[in-house]
């Protein structure tokens, strides 16, 4: 008999340490996947972040060869955010994408070639524009005649017109599509 009640105790101890050891299994995977979490956040925002600066410096690219050249160009629209041409400033492109990391308040300039992209957050977005100044040769002057502000596909830009009085004034048109 009493060697019936040790083979069952026997039993009971092997249950008590698989469960155990199923237990703290469970806790090992739960922490590692929260703590991972955060990490997997952090590598999604700063490929967001890479993309968007790949995506200004390519549009810049562009433009730079549209007043250039002529013609025009279409750009694959990639990025999880708005682009906004800025109706008070008609020399510039802005780029917003959503983040969760922290990075600079104040603007920091990524790039500048005559134009300059600049970059700064506010709160959980990342604003990145594409500026461009007056030379003493020529002015840009972006135009749009749909909207502004778009999640678009494509972003086209084409060589509208060229005035000359003094100071050369080219005109891009922008197209959200």
């Amino acid at each position: 008999m009493l060697g019936c009640i040790n083979i069952a105790m026997q039993g009971q101890g092997e249950i008590v340490i698989f469960l155990l050891l199923f237990i703290i299994g469970i806790g090992l995977f739960v922490s590692a996947t929260v703590w991972s979490k955060g990490i997997f956040q952090q590598n999604v925002d700063v490929a967001n972040i890479e993309n968007s600066e790949k995506f200004m410096k390519d549009l810049n690219y562009n433009i730079l060869s549209i007043i250039k050249f002529g013609g025009s160009q279409e750009m694959r629209y990639n990025l999880d955010g708005t682009i906004e041409l800025d109706t008070t400033n008609n020399s510039t492109i802005e780029v917003k994408i959503p983040i969760t990391i922290s990075l600079q308040q104040q603007w920091v300039n990524i790039s500048s070639d005559g134009s300059y992209i600049r970059e700064k957050q506010e709160g959980s977005i990342l604003r990145i524009q594409l500026i461009y100044n007056n030379t003493s040769t020529y002015k840009v002057v972006f135009f749009t005649e749909g909207p502004t502000l778009a999640t678009p596909n494509y972003v086209t830009l084409e060589r509208n017109t060229t005035n000359t009085t003094g100071l050369t004034v080219i005109k891009i048109k922008v197209t959200f599509s």
